[in-house]
């Protein structure tokens, strides 16, 4: 019998991990893994290293997808499409304060103000695929009811010519949004898959230990010592630091964040 104990409860359940640190405790396992393993076992680290390399290639398409400004891009992208918007509605609602006794085309102004935005400017608080969708129908229902003529005469060419200018860079800015959701989205699923993974090997090489077997014994420790030295490594972090351990990610909302 040896004389290490060996508790294999300590190692068929894996720590918590981030899907970084899960990539980094994967690589760990992969290279201690001794080359005496059982067939099955060597599968196991097989497949378990074949889903830490998708996993890291998913975090790195991940980062060059968000660059460093993406968010700050969005807002400002989302800020300038609204302040268009609202710069032709109030053009509009300005001439339709025009006393229409003297300025007939006041009556139109006020007529099309209801007509085009019954709901004021709501829309553009909404998000941002909420609110791509409201701009494109607001445009088509312009176009379709031949309106162009009559908002160029009351608010001048410049107003609808620069909503119908933002709306391009919005609409591919939404698409990146919802990009970077799928992503996310993604990444919850890498990190589910190398838990389980790493989960599997783990109890594979704890299963080959026989208590009275010291070599046996001696050869799982030394396979799964990157999980004593993870486990030692996150208390020691959270010793210093008197946090809570952090929770696993959840997947991102399906929707992009509300226009602020």
């Amino acid at each position: 019998m040896s004389n290490t104990p060996f508790d294999p409860s300590l190692y068929t359940r894996t720590p918590n991990f981030t899907l970084l640190g899960g990539i980094t405790l994967a690589e760990s396992l992969y290279q201690a893994s001794p080359s005496d393993l059982p067939t099955s076992v060597k599968k196991a680290a097989v497949a378990m290293e074949k889903v830490r390399q998708a996993a890291q290639t998913a975090w790195s398409e991940r980062q060059r997808a968000l660059g460093p400004s993406a968010e700050d891009g969005a807002r400002d992208i989302d800020a300038l499409c609204d302040r268009g918007w609202a710069a032709l509605r109030a053009r509009l609602a300005a001439y339709a304060d025009l006393p229409a006794d003297f300025y007939p085309k006041a009556k139109r102004a006020k007529e099309l103000v209801k007509q085009l935005f019954p709901e004021g400017l709501l829309f553009t608080q909404r998000t941002y695929v909420e609110q791509l969708a409201a701009m494109d129908a607001l445009l088509q229902r312009i176009s379709d009811d031949k309106l162009d003529k009559d908002l160029t005469a009351l608010c001048g060419q410049e107003f609808l010519e620069n909503v119908r200018r933002q709306l391009p860079r919005y609409r591919t800015m939404v698409q990146s949004s919802l990009a970077r959701t799928a992503s996310a989205a993604n990444l919850s699923t890498h990190l589910r898959l190398l838990s389980q993974r790493i989960c599997e090997y783990t109890t594979k090489v704890a299963a080959t230990v026989d208590s009275d077997d010291a070599a046996t014994v001696a050869r799982a420790l030394s396979a799964l010592a990157p999980i004593d030295c993870y486990r030692e490594a996150s208390a020691r972090r959270l010793s210093v630091s008197g946090a809570e351990p952090l929770p696993e990610p959840q997947p991102a909302p399906v929707d992009p964040p509300v226009s602020p």
